[in-house]
């Protein structure tokens, strides 16, 4: 059974940010990206220790999305899974460490 999940506010704005600056260049590409994120958290939901850990950092895990410069950031916990961040691949990696 899939776990439930919730964004913290940080990552959620990150991928509005993310949707919002791919569909100002193309409405498809924008609806794109959002389906891709939506495949991944699925993933996550299902199988949410398949992705590698943080370094260092063994409650963090970190799944890399298709098609984008992104990944997926989450912890979890018992009876939930916490996305810390919507990471584009480029920027100031580990820069949500103060969300855990």
């Amino acid at each position: 059974m899939p776990l439930p999940f919730f964004f913290h506010p940080e990552a959620d704005a990150e991928l509005i940010d993310a949707a919002s600056y791919y569909g100002e260049r193309s409405l498809v590409v924008g609806i794109e990206f959002l389906q891709v994120i939506d495949e991944a958290i699925a993933w996550i939901t299902e199988m949410p220790r398949a992705a590698p850990a943080w370094p260092g950092r063994p409650n963090v895990r970190r799944r890399v999305v298709a098609k984008f410069p992104y990944a997926i950031v989450y912890v979890v916990d018992p009876a939930a899974i916490r996305i810390l961040a919507i990471e584009h691949a480029k920027r100031r990696p580990g820069s949500w460490l103060h969300r855990l």
